[in-house]
C-alpha cells in the first residue's frame, strides 16, 4: 500500500511556479505529462480562442485556488481579460475550464474534477479526448454532453472539425 506524505499548503505554495503537480487537502498529485497531441490542442485551443474572442484570455496550467487547501490546474483556462490578474494563481473562477486527456486519465475522474471547478462557480468545462477524437460539454446545471458539432461557452464557440483538423497536420 502506497503512503502519502501530507505538504502544508505553505509548502506547496512556495514551490507553485515550478511544479506540474495539484494540491488536494495535503497531497501533491502529479499531472500526467502530455504527449505531443496533448500539447497541441492544448496550445491551439488557447491561441484560437485569444485570437477569435479578443476579450477572453486563455492559458494553459494556471495554478486555480479552488478552495483553501485545494489547487488546481487547469489544461486550459478562460477568463475575461479585464478580471484575469497577474498573480501567482488564480484565486476566480475562470468562464471555462477545459481539460484534455492522457493516457493515464480516466473520464469518470475527469468529470470529478469537472464537478469541483463547478462548485468552485467555473459555469463550463470541455472535456477532451485526443485519442478518440471525442468531446464533453459540461454545464454546471447538467450532465456531460457529448459534441459532434461546436464546443461553446457563452459567446465562445470553437468548432468541433477545426479542433481535431490541427492533429491531422504533418506538423503533428
Amino acid at each position: 500500500m502506497a503512503s502519502t506524505t501530507f505538504v502544508p499548503v505553505e509548502d506547496y505554495l512556495k514551490n507553485i511556479n515550478n511544479t506540474g503537480c495539484e494540491y488536494v487537502d495535503g497531497v501533491v498529485v502529479e499531472k500526467p505529462v502530455p504527449t505531443w497531441m496533448h500539447g497541441v490542442l492544448q496550445a491551439w485551443i488557447a491561441a484560437s480562442i485569444m485570437r477569435q474572442f479578443p476579450r477572453y484570455l486563455a492559458a494553459a496550467e494556471v495554478h486555480s485556488r479552488l478552495k483553501e487547501t485545494e489547487f488546481r490546474l487547469p489544461d486550459v483556462a478562460v477568463q475575461l481579460r479585464d478580471i484575469a490578474q497577474n498573480e501567482s494563481y488564480a484565486e476566480q473562477p475562470p468562464l471555462l475550464c477545459i481539460e484534455i486527456l492522457s493516457a493515464e486519465d480516466r473520464l469518470g475522474a475527469t468529470f470529478a474534477k469537472c464537478e469541483r471547478y463547478h462548485d468552485w462557480g467555473v459555469p463550463v468545462c470541455w472535456v477532451i479526448d485526443p485519442e478518440k477524437r471525442r468531446a464533453w460539454s459540461y454545464g454546471r446545471s447538467g450532465e456531460p454532453v457529448l459534441v459532434s458539432e461546436d464546443l461553446v461557452a457563452g459567446d465562445i464557440r470553437l468548432s468541433f472539425a477545426d479542433l481535431f483538423s490541427v492533429l491531422d497536420s504533418p506538423s503533428c
